[in-house]
């Protein structure tokens, strides 16, 4: 009798085992696929956008309105680095907009972020109900800037859907810390913001330097004119 306890307890040990087994991988097999990288997000800039939004590799984004009409605001990039602005200005507010343009300016503790329109167009209307409220809590919707009506079709080959903006932030969030870490290695600030090389903390571009400020907005803010076509980077000369 003993020796059929036994067997009993090693079979019962045994079955609990491959159970405990089976869950794990089943939670392994439903865990998202690059969660490390996204994790480093900010967790807003993982949030949803609505269909129909086309997302600028400079970080504008357009929305077909009716008429022929064309709705920008920022994709809430700015604002990661930023931290919340203290203050928005929008900046095209009459006449003729060109590709390359400044559109609104974000501030925080004296340092700011131009956004620049991605398109050529006719002003139709801007936003004067703007807040930097807005901007960091709603920029797909009351965070918008201006309404043109563009002179030329989109190049919509240059710009992102919707559905790849979780993508698109992960590559810019990464490509942002190794550039923050090559230009600002030897500053103190920049050395807390990023202790040991590890994740970057969203509102950390007030500590910069304007020299890597002034860097970094075109390196990820910059638009070529409309004369260098469609979809040409102002900061790599080549398609997107």
């Amino acid at each position: 009798m003993v020796a059929l306890g036994i067997v009993a307890l090693i079979l019962l040990a045994l079955t609990l085992d491959f159970l405990v087994e089976s869950l794990a991988w089943r939670r392994r097999a439903r865990a998202p696929l690059h969660s490390g990288r996204d994790s480093q997000l900010p967790a807003w800039l993982s949030r949803s956008v609505p269909l129909g939004f086309l997302i600028d590799p400079a970080h504008v984004w357009l929305h077909r309105e009716e008429d022929h009409l064309l709705r920008l605001g920022g994709d809430g990039f700015a604002t990661a680095l930023l931290g919340k602005p203290d203050s928005v200005e929008v900046l095209a507010r009459e006449g003729a907009v060109v590709r390359g343009q400044p559109l609104a300016v974000l501030a925080r503790k004296g340092r700011g972020l131009t956004l620049r329109s991605p398109v050529s167009g006719s002003l139709v209307e801007y936003n004067t109900a703007l807040s930097a409220e807005d901007v960091a809590k709603d920029p797909f919707g009351r965070g918008w800037f201006v309404t043109l009506r563009p002179d030329r079709p989109l190049p919509e080959e240059s710009m992102h859907k919707a559905d790849r903006l979780r993508a698109f932030m992960a590559d810019e969030w990464e490509r942002l810390r190794t550039f923050v870490m090559e230009r600002a290695r030897a500053s103190a600030p920049a050395g807390l913001t990023m202790a040991d090389g590890g994740p970057l903390k969203p509102g950390f571009l007030p500590q910069l330097a304007e020299p890597d400020r002034l860097a970094l907005e075109e390196a990820f803010f910059g638009i070529a004119s409309v004369e260098s076509g469609p979809g040409l980077s102002a900061r790599e000369g080549t398609l997107r």
